[in-house]
């Protein structure tokens, strides 16, 4: 695998990289940034409600709030 500079990184997906088209953190594969998936965590306090109404899985919401956190946003 090639080196990592920006965002969270692995092996496979979810992964969190700069949108090309926006700039915004972006969860890779999906259509929603970071910062929409922790709004909704903000509003809501739910992982599980959050994921299900976003149709991300758990794991996906985790990542998105883990890249927000590491960012200090």
């Amino acid at each position: 695998m090639t080196d990592c500079a920006d965002g969270i990184c692995g092996g496979s997906p979810p992964g969190v990289a700069t949108h090309p088209d926006t700039g915004r953190a972006w969860l890779v594969g999906t259509d929603l940034h970071v910062d929409d998936v922790v709004a909704e965590l903000e509003q809501d306090g739910s992982h599980a409600r959050v994921a299900k109404r976003l149709g991300l899985s758990l794991h996906q919401v985790r990542v998105a709030e883990a890249a927000a956190e590491q960012s200090g946003a």
